[in-house]
This record gives structure tokens, sequence and C-alpha cells, in this order.
């Protein structure tokens, strides 16, 4: 089969067939915020020839350094969060056959006690939850915690418990 292969200065090396299919191999690459050097032996003759020469130490820093990805924004990750949080929050409401978490709440001064009764402990879970986001978001910020993934943090919320269900 003959193969072209292409060397990019910046570190790829871009291996092209008669059939037109391209493979291109990097230096290394981001996988979970963790960089993962190749590993020459696990390339194709051809291209484990070229990357013995392209890929000095120099040039596997720079291209590290130029891939990096950005680090996220403390405000994006924050508002990521929030937005899940309050989603639960409506799910929670929603669940009960309330339009939202706002409309569950207002239900708090019916004169309907079932009805109150639900918003009432809707409204104290709702707010233990919230004062649990913010306290562990918070550790996150500060470095006291590992930032969790966001359906385990939700897991880690306090659970809602409906009048009449026990506790």
């Amino acid at each position: 089969m003959d193969i072209t292969l292409y060397t990019d200065p910046s570190g790829p090396i871009t291996l092209r067939d008669t059939a037109g299919h391209t493979m291109l191999y990097a230096p290394g690459a981001w996988r979970h915020g963790e960089w993962h050097a190749t590993n020459l032996t696990t390339l194709p003759t051809a291209v484990r020839d070229v990357a013995d020469e392209l890929w000095t130490p120099a040039l596997v820093a720079a291209y590290r350094a130029a891939s990096e990805p950005p680090t996220p924004k403390t405000e994006d990750m924050v508002e990521a969060f929030r937005a899940a949080i309050q989603s639960h929050v409506d799910t929670v409401a929603t669940s009960r056959r309330y339009d939202s978490a706002v409309s569950l709440a207002s239900y708090v001064a019916s004169n309907n006690p079932a009805w109150a009764a639900e918003a009432q402990a809707f409204v104290a879970w709702r707010d233990a939850a919230w004062v649990y986001a913010y306290a562990e978001l918070d550790k996150v910020l500060n470095g006291q915690r590992d930032q969790p993934g966001i359906a385990e943090f939700i897991g880690e919320l306090p659970a809602m418990v409906w009048p009449g269900e026990g506790a």
C-alpha cells in the first residue's frame, strides 16, 4: 500500500494512504485534564521513524503548552452548578405536579392544608439544599475540596421528605 507522510514542524504527523484514509499522529494529547504522551512504539513504522527525529523534547514541550485546554473560568463552573441545582429543585417540585419550584413555594399560605404543608416542607428543603450547595462550592473555590462532577454533587444534596412520608 502506498502512503504519503506529511510532517508539521510544530508537531503533528499526517499519514494518508491511496484510499484517502488519513491519520494524524501528535506527540501527545490532553485527556481529562492530563497530558498523555504518545508511545512511539505504538506508531506505524513510517511514522515512528519521523517522530523519532521530529519530536524532540523541546518540540513536545512546546506542542503540549500550545495544545493545553483552557482553564475553565470560575464563574462558568459556578453557573453550571447553579443551573443544575436549580433544575433539580424544579424537578422535585414538578414531581408533585406543581409547575415549578416558584409555583410550589407560592402555596406556603394556601388555605388548603395539604398544599400549605407541602410548600412549607419544600421551602425548608430548598433552603437547606442551597445552603449546602453554596457552602460546598465555596470549599471548592477555596481549595478545601476537589471539584465533584455535577451529578455527584446533586447526589450530595439533602433528600426531600414530603409531609406524611417520614424522615
